[in-house]
């Protein structure tokens, strides 16, 4: 029986190896989202916006790269593509993360490693 890791779960593992490696890094609470009217009108008024990336990691040069989590059967919600384009046309990359691993990956790509 294989075992699948939560979206949060490997979200921590992610923030753990970007903390080790020292990259400044912040994320983006939007599962929080999804609670009671009243609190997404106070959130959505403060700036949250649904489908931002969770993770959005600064890099050396004024680089910066956007995060999305998910597990390995994770799919993107319906406001995701959406947003992850128009990030991307403000020349921003967006990854669709499912391990530290691909995170590993990512950061030798972009040359940051």
């Amino acid at each position: 029986m294989s075992l699948s890791l939560t979206e949060s779960t490997i979200q921590q593992q992610i923030c753990d190896y970007l903390s080790i490696r020292g990259y400044f890094y912040f994320s983006v609470p939007n599962e929080h989202y999804n609670i009671s009217h009243g609190q997404r009108t106070t959130l959505k008024k403060m700036g949250l916006t649904p489908g931002i990336p969770d993770l959005c990691v600064c890099l050396r040069g004024g680089r910066i790269i956007f995060l999305e989590v998910k597990t390995s059967t994770g799919n993107l919600t319906n406001s995701q593509p959406f947003i992850h384009e128009a990030l991307r046309k403000l020349d921003h990359t967006v990854y669709v993360v499912r391990s530290v691993e691909d995170v590993i990956k990512i950061m030798e790509e972009v040359g940051d490693e």
